[in-house]
């Protein structure tokens, strides 16, 4: 066990570190992390309206709107996003150059302007299923511009007032993303959303499969038991998860069932149950530990547990680099809740998330209902925090003895120099 972390940490983490750190990569993934609030928003009007098709079937309040506008023009959003987060790595007008990346997106959707109109061949291009264009789109256009500046190809002038030259800068660059773009959409007439999507489809049913979905939450699990956060793969694994979840979200609103299980709300749900790791069935058996110390650190780590942060635990038992605790560490979250999560979701026993809110640190079971707002996930998460706990309880106990015996002989050792020192006490008067 220790030969095997000590070859993620020294062989796999440095690759995986600087993959992360790659430009384009943690553009990406700053293009997601910044888009979640506009995301959080769509998903309460949402629900909202799943609950008024449930209490109020006959109502009238057109929700759905709101979160067509919210939600729904995730892909236009997101390009902004993205593309702001490339301008930022070089040094650029980030607004300005979200604001063309949008643009190119838009373009490359290939709206038709007949009659005065703006339309599209399907709405969701805008959204979720758009999502992977305007990754391209944000991408493609911050690094052209980027180029442009970093070349000088720019109108500029030393006579020239700062805040005019600011107007003037981005006139080539700009032009010149808008003009290819064109160029690809429109003179070429390439469907870059078709192309995209067939290439991206085996991916997703990759990854929905046993396999595929078994192999990413072992990674994720496997990579922070030794101290590597699993955020390293979100440049990678967000636009599949969205894409997703977004699929989910448009079947659901047409009447249809979900079908995608590899979301990132599946594994905030049912996977990671009070962290990475799956701990909460251990701050649990911590807290009627004969250890002091483990039992302190359970009272202190309950709270953070129930809203899914696992770190207090992991660093502070520590889990990280423990041979003993590593082992259910990766059980649970690694192998057995996806297991048992793949097979209730793919045999249909627990609908499959189709909220795409992300809203992992709220208390565990509430976020779990949201997500597909369906008891029956509620039901496979009890019994996922009991066989945690039955995983968790025999290791537990191996280094509660560890831990005991330890704090024994520094009692002993505490008494001792107690004792020492009242000796010398008499002398000293």
């Amino acid at each position: 066990m220790n030969a095997t972390m000590n070859w993620f940490s020294e062989k796999l983490a440095p690759p995986l570190v600087r993959f992360t750190q790659m430009r384009l990569i943690a553009a990406i993934l700053t293009g997601f992390m910044r888009v979640m609030p506009f995301l959080l928003v769509g998903a309460v009007f949402q629900i909202l309206s799943n609950l008024l098709l449930i209490f109020a079937p006959t109502a009238t309040i057109p929700l759905a709107v709101m979160t067509n506008l919210t939600f729904g023009l995730l892909g236009m959003v997101l390009a902004y996003t993205i593309g702001a987060a490339v301008a930022e790595w070089h040094s650029l007008n980030a607004p300005l150059v979200g604001l063309f990346s949008i643009v190119v997106f838009l373009i490359l959707t290939r709206p038709d302007f007949s009659n005065g109109a703006f339309l599209v061949s399907n709405f969701s291009l805008l959204g979720a299923t758009g999502l992977f264009v305007a990754i391209v789109a944000a991408l493609f256009t911050g690094e052209v511009i980027g180029l442009f500046y970093k070349q000088n190809w720019i109108i500029g002038g030393k006579g020239m007032p700062d805040f005019v030259a600011e107007w003037f800068a981005p006139l080539i660059p700009g032009t010149v993303v808008i003009v290819v773009a064109w160029l690809v959409a429109y003179v070429a007439n390439v469907d870059l959303h078709t192309i995209l999507a067939t290439v991206m489809a085996p991916v997703l049913q990759a990854t929905d499969t046993y396999i595929g979905f078994v192999f990413i939450c072992f990674l994720l699990t496997a990579v922070f038991a030794v101290g590597i956060n699993g955020a390293v793969f979100f440049g990678v694994l967000f636009p599949l998860w969205m894409a997703a979840v977004g699929e989910n979200a448009g079947l659901v609103a047409q009447g249809l069932a979900p079908v995608h299980i590899n979301t990132i709300q599946t594994l905030i749900g049912w996977v990671v149950i009070g962290g990475t790791g799956a701990p909460l069935a251990l701050v649990f058996l911590m807290q009627f530990s004969k250890s002091t110390t483990i039992k302190s650190l359970g009272r202190v780590a309950l709270a953070p547990t129930l809203m899914n942060i696992s770190e207090p635990l992991v660093f502070g038992l520590p889990i990280a680099f423990n041979p003993i605790l590593v082992i259910p560490y990766i059980i649970n979250s690694g192998i057995l809740n996806p297991t048992l999560v793949w097979l209730a979701m793919n045999f249909d026993l627990v609908t499959k998330p189709f909220v795409p809110a992300v809203i992992p640190w709220v208390p565990v079971g509430f976020s779990t209902f949201l997500f597909n707002q369906d008891w029956r996930g509620v039901v496979l998460l009890v019994i996922e925090i009991i066989l945690n706990g039955l995983i968790w309880y025999p290791f537990l106990k191996a280094y509660e003895k560890i831990l005991i015996a330890r704090e024994r002989a520094e009692a002993v050792e505490a008494r001792a120099e107690g004792a020492a020192t009242a000796s010398l006490a008499p002398a000293a008067r």
